[in-house]
């Protein structure tokens, strides 16, 4: 999502928080909070990825690695893929195959989130290849 697109949408919801009887979810420096009010709904803040762990694999074709982290200090999500392919690194997410189909059981859903997993793995991964792990 562009920075435009997710502006706009914070508008509108901010919107219909002030339609709402709530108070704004959006302040006078940005999102968050008003200073000492509550806000109820949900706020729209950075995705924080701590605890990443990851194991390099060789001889494994294009997958080097798999990890492990922490979202926003909430969820522990496991059996991330790391794949090189093409001069470019990509993140795989845990499937649960069923039947003829594949049913995701972690995902990003929007592109900030996915770029701090991305860009905490991926950092991780070429620390422990620089260490020559």
């Amino acid at each position: 999502m562009s920075l435009s697109r997710l502006i706009s949408v914070v508008s509108n919801m901010d919107k219909y928080f002030r339609n709402s009887g709530r108070k704004s979810m959006v302040n006078e420096k940005g999102l968050g909070p008003e200073k000492g009010v509550p806000v109820t709904g949900n706020v729209i803040s950075p995705t924080t990825v701590t605890e990443v762990k990851v194991f390099p694999l060789r001889n494994e074709g294009t997958l080097v690695g798999i990890a492990t982290c922490v979202i926003d200090g909430k969820f522990h999500i496991g059996a991330l893929g790391i794949y090189y392919e093409n001069g470019r690194y990509r993140i795989t997410y845990p499937t649960k195959k069923y039947k003829n189909s594949s049913i995701m059981l972690f995902h990003p859903i929007n592109e900030p989130a996915a770029d701090a997993v991305y860009n905490a793995i991926i950092q991780e991964y070429e620390s422990l290849m620089r260490q020559g792990v």
